[in-house]
């Protein structure tokens, strides 16, 4: 009989993909942001010394837990910043949803600040989440998330037009039969409509406009992107 045994950590190998979750108006989880590093708020208890004069030894016992700041690197764009800022200063329920779909819930509220820019480097900023409640470890938390229907061809982040001309693309979601619909804040300026999956701005006077794309199916938690549409003046 062998007393120790060597138990190769091979299940590591696949646990890459972790997400962060957070609880939306359906009572359901759904991501937060693609991030490079996902922030857990756990607690671990920490210990009180018991001295007792008549013992010749300081004995411990254990004592509160400690939940820190965790701190989370995201890249800046508007999309990003538009997702942060409806969950700012808001208390929220996190979910850090593991690959095998094990978990950590925890309550805390979000604030954000954009990191020092560098030439030539994606601009990146720093959501900071201060935690209130560890909530605990959750062995199965599939049920518990909603899938997100999402953008799956690119969308040009800027578009410059002259008047009167038409940009038109044709958008691919995921899941395939999910709904896009367009609006421009600058109407004035750029106007957009989405019949089926084509979209269609067109420039309509100088100026810009920012034209939101939201794709949403029943089900699904829906997910919003932007074009910022610059629109030149006539040449003289």
């Amino acid at each position: 009989m062998k007393f120790y045994e060597q138990f190769p950590e091979n299940r590591a190998k696949s646990g890459i993909g972790c997400a962060l979750y957070s609880k939306n108006a359906t009572g359901k989880f759904s991501i937060v942001l693609p991030l490079e590093t996902v922030p857990v708020a756990s607690a671990a208890a920490g210990s009180i010394d018991i001295d007792v004069t008549t013992v010749p030894f300081i004995g411990k016992i254990e004592g509160k837990a400690s939940l820190d700041e965790k701190e989370s690197e995201f890249f800046v764009h508007r999309d990003s910043i538009r997702r942060l800022q409806e969950l700012t200063g808001k208390t929220t329920e996190f979910l850090v949803v593991n690959p095998d779909y094990t978990g950590y819930r925890y309550n805390g509220t979000v604030s954000i600040a954009q990191s020092d820019a560098t030439s030539g480097d994606p601009l990146k900023g720093t959501m900071k989440i201060i935690p209130s409640e560890d909530l605990g470890f959750i062995d199965d938390c599939f049920d518990l998330l909603q899938q997100t229907a999402k953008f799956s061809s690119p969308i040009e982040p800027t578009r410059v037009l002259k008047k009167s001309e038409k940009y038109e693309v044709t958008i691919e979601t995921d899941p395939a039969d999910a709904t896009v619909t367009a609006e421009s804040d600058a109407s004035g300026c750029a106007s957009a409509t989405v019949t089926g999956k084509k979209l269609m701005v067109t420039g309509v006077a100088a100026g810009s406009a920012v034209i939101s794309l939201k794709a949403a199916k029943d089900g699904c938690a829906s997910w919003v992107t932007t074009i910022h549409v610059i629109v030149e003046e006539d040449a003289a």
